[in-house]
Order: C-alpha cells, then structure tokens, then sequence
C-alpha cells in the first residue's frame, strides 16, 4: 500500500519531458524486464545490437528496440564515433542501486514520459490497464503519428510497462 501511495504521489508531482522522436523513435520494446536486462548489459559492456541481441536471443533488429528504449529514457546514447551504445552517467547510477532504488529510478524516468503516465493514472483510477484504443488515444494526443498498425504496436509497449509499473517495488 505504502508503495502505491508513493507511486501515485511521483506520478502526480513530476515534471514532464517532451518526447524527442524525430531522433529517437517511440518505444517499441514490450517486456519491461528485458529493457532491463539490456540496462544491465550495457552496464557490463555489451554495447553492440549484435550483441545485446545474441544474449537476451532476439534478431538483431528486436534487440535494437530495447536498446531504442533504454535511449528513449535517457539512458544510453549511441556513440557517433564507433556507433556503438553506452549508458548515460544517469544510466550507470540508475544501474549502482539496489533493486528498489533502481526500480524507482526506473519507474521515474518512465513516468516522466506524458503518453505512460496519463496511461498509468489512468490504470490507478480504473484498477486495470487501460484498452489499446484509450493508449493509442492519448498517443495520438500527445502528437504521436504513425500508421494504425504501428501505433497499436507501439501501445502494447505501453501496456506492457504500465504492468511492470504496477508490479514493481520502489519502497
């Protein structure tokens, strides 16, 4: 209980970022737990997608996404001079915590996103993960374009990390 209160008590009192997608594309990386994972190889010098792909077992294009979501957060960067990936300095001290620490770093840096915390308020308020069409709703009205197909996609990233959200320890 202490945990949602807080939850909801951050989601109520951030700041909000603007999305860069001309640069980095809105996440399409449905498990939560595997950004994660690609948070941790980063963090263990994995940088390449070919790489990164090969440990979690997707095509190199899947493991891109993870790593698009890890940049989408702020998290890691591509590096212009190799074309590899590194974490940010946010990154590797959201990677120094303990798992309830990182956790809350982590749920932050998602929350701050307009399109997952509306979707999140809005799953606290009806206690349940809201529909694909609600998520692409308010997608649309953050200025999200893309294609139906794409969008609904891309939505169920939402959903999957609203669950993880949800789920998650931050206390």
């Amino acid at each position: 209980m202490i945990d949602l209160i807080e939850k909801n008590k951050i989601v109520t009192n951030i700041k909000l970022v603007e999305d860069n997608t001309d640069d980095i594309p809105f996440p399409q990386a449905n498990s939560f737990e595997i950004v994660i994972k690609t948070l941790d190889l980063l963090y263990s010098d994995v940088n390449t997608a070919s790489l990164i792909s090969q440990c979690i077992g997707f095509a190199d294009r899947e493991g891109k996404y993870y790593i698009d979501a890890l940049r989408y957060l702020g998290l890691a960067e591509k590096s212009k001079k190799d074309g590899n990936y590194y974490l940010t300095e946010e990154g590797f001290v959201t990677c120094a915590n303990f798992e309830n620490q990182r956790n809350r770093k982590l749920f932050i840096k998602v929350v701050e996103h307009k399109v997952f915390n509306k979707t999140f308020k809005e799953a606290l308020k009806i206690n349940e993960i809201p529909s694909i069409d609600y998520i692409c709703s308010v997608m649309k009205e953050d200025g999200i374009v893309l294609s139906d197909d794409t969008l609904k996609r891309r939505a169920s990233t939402v959903k999957g990390w609203i669950q993880w959200l949800l789920d998650c320890n931050i206390c």
